[in-house]
This record gives C-alpha cells, sequence and structure tokens, in this order.
C-alpha cells in the first residue's frame, strides 16, 4: 500500500516535470513576440500597407465618395493612418492601390486634409493587418464612427435570427 501510494506520488512529479517543457513551447509559438507586434499611428509617415490588405467590398462603381455632407469616408486601413496626418484627400483614396493620386477634394472653396479636427466615418469593414495595433495620433479632437442605421434589424423570427452588428452584442 505505501509502495503503491509513492509510486502514485513520484509519476505526479515526474508528470509536474514533464509536461510543462512539452506544453510551454506549444504555446509559447501561438504567442507573437514584442518584436512582431508594431504599433501605428495616423502621425507615422513610414506605414506601409500590406499586399494581402485590400477593399473588403466591391460593388461595382468606379468611385466610391470619400467626402460627403462634412464627414472623410474611410474605406481602408491606409486611410486609417491618414488620419490626423494632414495629408490632402484625394478622390481616389477609396482605393488602397491609388491612395494619393486622385484630384484634390475640395469643401467649397479649401482642400480637405486628413486633420485631428475632422469628422470621419468608417464607410465599410477595414481589415487590419495581422499584429498592428492601430492607435490615434495624439491631439485628435476630431470624431469617428460607423454608419448609422436608423432602424437596425435585430431580430427575425421567420428565419428564428439574431443579427449582431459589433462585437459588443
Amino acid at each position: 500500500m505505501i509502495l503503491k501510494r509513492f509510486l502514485s506520488f513520484i509519476s505526479v512529479i515526474l508528470l509536474f516535470a514533464y509536461v510543462p517543457q512539452t506544453v510551454t513551447p506549444a504555446l509559447a509559438a501561438l504567442i507573437p513576440d514584442e518584436d512582431t507586434v508594431t504599433v501605428q499611428t495616423a502621425a507615422d509617415e513610414d506605414y506601409t500597407i500590406p499586399e494581402y490588405i485590400t477593399n473588403t467590398e466591391n460593388d461595382n462603381s468606379d468611385t466610391k465618395p470619400v467626402f460627403e455632407n462634412g464627414v472623410i469616408k474611410i474605406y481602408n486601413y491606409a486611410q486609417l493612418c491618414l488620419i490626423g496626418s494632414g495629408a490632402e484627400l484625394t478622390s481616389l483614396d477609396f482605393d488602397n492601390e491609388n491612395i494619393g493620386q486622385g484630384d484634390s477634394v475640395l469643401d467649397g472653396e479649401s482642400t480637405v486634409a486628413y486633420a485631428l479636427d475632422c469628422r470621419y466615418e468608417i464607410a465599410q469593414d477595414v481589415v487590419m493587418p495581422r499584429h498592428t495595433v492601430w492607435m490615434l495620433p495624439s491631439g485628435f479632437t476630431g470624431s469617428i464612427y460607423g454608419e448609422v442605421q436608423t432602424d437596425p434589424k435585430l431580430y427575425d423570427p421567420s428565419g428564428d435570427t439574431v443579427y449582431i452588428y459589433n462585437p459588443y452584442q
């Protein structure tokens, strides 16, 4: 009886000595290295658009509105990085491949820029690069909001469907 308990005790100790050596490296591989996580703000001039970041919506139109009613519309990550940078808004900024290459957008007589005090609207889902944290620039006094739905549908009893519009619902 004592021998059986002793062997059980030894096997438990060996288990605790062996398992962390095999499990810990596997779990560590899932956590990104500190060097692989980057923080980008709108003030960064050296941001790059990864090749896998593309527009998520194709609506078969050649253009999308980038400025309406005093609001700059954000369609992609490159535009998100330009918020607060002071860069000039162009008519082709809705497309990652043509950022800064269209005609200047005017609000009356003045050129529209990605300023710290502008109003912005997230016009579609923006794909974020992996291992990148985006932050607003310091001194940002503008506002950012998503598309406003006047009467969002929450439940469809015919299909027994619950609609979720954001991850906090």
